[in-house]
């Protein structure tokens, strides 16, 4: 079996995995796409330049299929706040298109650096307890308005481009401080990652366009082969993801 033949096949078991999670907590699966990408790259392509920048690229690209999936099945239970989308959705769109521009200037090694270091310090929350930092910080009843909800949005949407997720993993902690029921936030959250995904894969396409990464079949920062294989499957694993979240 030809190694580009045996990435494929990983790709699909990644985008498996990947689609499953993006229904289940509304995540766009980056988490785990961006680090498959990167070393597959890695292994098939080792004189390639800006490899980090492709594969988050290529995630944050197969995150609008998977997304759409998951944003249909959460929609059909009526689980996404529109009212929160609408004020969070600008500024995330416009932190998700900075953060193209700020990853075609940063070195692959230090936007690996970067990626690291924030699953290091989501993963330092996780063990804390994010209800713990929620009774901390304080949660209210009323959502920020739409300067509030802007700034925040774009925090979230340039982070989590610069990163290659959904953005579930910043925006449901940050809408479970405004007493956000969970289910509806995951939902909403599905919805943001739209937000972020398409902006950023457009703005990793172009920024791409000049650079010679030395990986065939790429169109600017997206590796068109892993997209495919990791979206044959993505898709149809989130729908199961979002069944199981609501059963």
């Amino acid at each position: 079996m030809s190694l580009f033949l045996s990435a494929i096949i990983l790709y699909m078991f990644i985008g498996a995995f990947a689609g499953f999670l993006a229904g289940l907590f509304g995540i766009g699966g980056g988490i785990i796409l961006v680090p498959g990408f990167y070393y597959t790259l890695s292994w098939l392509y080792p004189e390639g330049s800006q490899l980090m920048q492709i594969s988050i690229g290529t995630a944050l690209a197969t995150i609008i299929v998977t997304g759409l999936s998951s944003v249909r099945a959460h929609a059909s239970r009526q689980n996404i706040r529109k009212d929160i989308l609408f004020k969070l959705a600008p500024g995330v769109a416009i932190g998700s298109l900075l953060s193209a521009i700020i990853a075609d200037i940063l070195p692959s090694d230090t936007l690996k650096t970067f990626f690291a270091c924030m699953i290091m310090a989501l993963a330092i929350i996780m063990v804390i307890g994010p209800e713990k930092i929620t009774k901390a910080i304080g949660r209210s009843d009323e959502f920020p308005g739409m300067v509030g909800s802007s700034i925040s949005g774009g925090i979230i949407g340039c982070l989590s481009g610069l990163m290659g997720i959904g953005g579930a993993t910043l925006s449901v902690p940050f809408m479970s401080l405004f007493r956000t029921e969970m289910r509806q936030a995951v939902g909403t959250a599905s919805a943001i990652g739209l937000f972020i995904a398409v902006p950023s894969a457009l703005g990793f396409i172009v920024t791409g366009l000049s650079e010679n990464t030395g990986v065939p079949q790429s169109i600017g920062y997206i590796y068109w082969p892993a997209w495919l294989a990791v979206i044959s499957c993505s898709s149809i694993t989130a729908i199961f993801g979002a069944k199981l979240a609501h059963d």
